[in-house]
């Protein structure tokens, strides 16, 4: 049966998915991003590897940057090559960056799902790198993630005129670097986008049978969750997946483990303050999150759902942030650890 499947799989064979995206203000000096099978590039980068790779030849892409750089199109005799060109136009959009996946032996439409879903993690590993990545991927979005947004609403209070002022969210591009500052802060990265991209190399895998699957299906759970925590408009759900980053990398055990965990990855004893000011200790933190935050909003029994929860969301995000990133690096460290619970012994 294995030996039919992996024959049916080999008739799939090769495929890479691309897609604009928005990531840093400017591309100069910035080298494409490997995180397993995704690169981030900027788009002249990216035009020119399809060149190299006969992906597109000369003229549509010397006409695919005329188009980029402002200029008109005359129309192409030949209708596959004007559609073809009509599609990168329209995928790429007025992203300064493509999100690129290669897969293999994967179906068309499930290569495309997994690819998607690789990019997504892709840039929310990239905000890792920021104290509060909730804000970085406010501004790197795919582009079918839908681009700015602004939000407006009318407000009228009594004996009161005011006006709907704007607040901007799905932002077109992120963070501005100085020239060489990328670099810098890349070769840093360099170790967490190793473990990561294993880790994204799972999750496009065409069967799962890889090196450390106990592992990678953990870590591939977490980033998700977190990915999916970050991009979250309500405050309370987005502390429930919050935690669920927290409780995914404790394999479920809970708030016990959770404390363990922290305690093994980011050195934190029970007693140890989150805070510099010393008002919240890590056993409180853990216990506020995971029963309050997580278990009664879970289950509807949450008599504080309509309150205040955006405190609550920058310490879950600070706090599942954090146990990730140690476990992350952990998992490059141990190369040849594929037992979770190993995750929360120091």
């Amino acid at each position: 049966m294995r030996k039919a499947l992996d024959q049916a799989r080999s008739k799939n064979g090769d495929r890479e998915y691309a897609v604009g995206c928005t990531l840093f203000e400017s591309t100069d000096d910035i080298e494409p991003i490997r995180i397993g099978p995704v690169v981030t590039e900027a788009r002249h980068q990216w035009l020119d590897r399809m060149v190299a790779e006969q992906k597109f030849g000369k003229v549509m892409a010397k006409r695919i940057s005329r188009k980029w750089a402002g200029g008109k199109l005359a129309k192409r005799k030949n209708a596959v090559d004007q559609i073809r060109e009509k599609d990168v136009l329209t995928i790429v959009g007025a992203c300064p960056f493509v999100c690129s996946v290669k897969t293999t032996g994967l179906p068309p439409e499930s290569g495309k799902q997994k690819a998607i879903t690789a990019s997504r993690m892709a840039l929310a590993v990239v905000a890792l790198a920021w104290d509060k990545p909730s804000s970085a991927l406010d501004g790197f979005r795919l582009l079918i993630d839908q681009n700015l947004r602004q939000l407006r609403v009318l407000t009228f209070e009594p004996g009161k005129v005011t006006l709907a002022g704007s607040k901007l969210s799905h932002l077109p591009s992120g963070y501005t670097f100085k020239s060489g500052e990328w670099q810098v802060q890349a070769g840093r990265l360099a170790p967490l986008f190793a473990a990561a991209g294993e880790v994204l190399d799972f999750v496009t895998h065409a069967t799962g049978r890889v090196s450390r699957p106990a592992l990678n299906n953990v870590l591939m759970q977490a980033v998700l969750w977190f990915h999916e925590a970050c991009r979250e408009a309500i405050d309370a759900m987005a502390v429930v997946k919050f935690v669920a980053v927290l409780d995914g990398l404790a394999c479920g055990n809970g708030e016990p483990e959770i404390r363990a965990l922290l305690t093994a990855r980011v050195g934190w004893g029970d007693d140890d303050n989150i805070y510099k000011s010393g008002e919240l200790k890590m056993k409180h933190a853990v216990a506020r999150l995971y029963g309050e935050g997580r278990s009664r909003t879970a289950h509807g029994t949450s008599e504080r759902l309509s309150q205040d929860w955006s405190d609550m969301r920058g310490l879950a995000e600070t706090l599942s942030r954090l146990a990730l990133l140690g476990c992350l690096h952990w998992f490059k460290k141990n190369s040849s650890e594929d037992d979770p619970a190993q995750l929360r012994v120091r």
